[in-house]
């Protein structure tokens, strides 16, 4: 994977509606679960692999508080 593959990968995986969700446990939604935890782990690793900061998970989507 190149630079810019990375950078899509990314793209998409922060695109994601699943990863803004609440943190979901295994034993009350574990597919979800399982999805969240792959997504985050990949999506650390490819942001540490080109040394930007890393997300906070749950991502937060671009809500402004009144």
């Amino acid at each position: 994977m190149d630079t810019n593959q990375i950078k899509l990968r990314i793209a998409e995986i922060k695109e994601d509606e699943r990863l803004s969700y609440p943190s979901a446990n295994v034993f009350t939604n574990a597919p979800l679960a399982i999805i969240q935890i792959g997504l985050a782990t990949e999506l650390q690793t490819l942001e540490k692999v080109l040394g930007i900061p890393l997300s906070a998970i749950p991502l937060t989507k671009n809500k402004r508080k009144k």
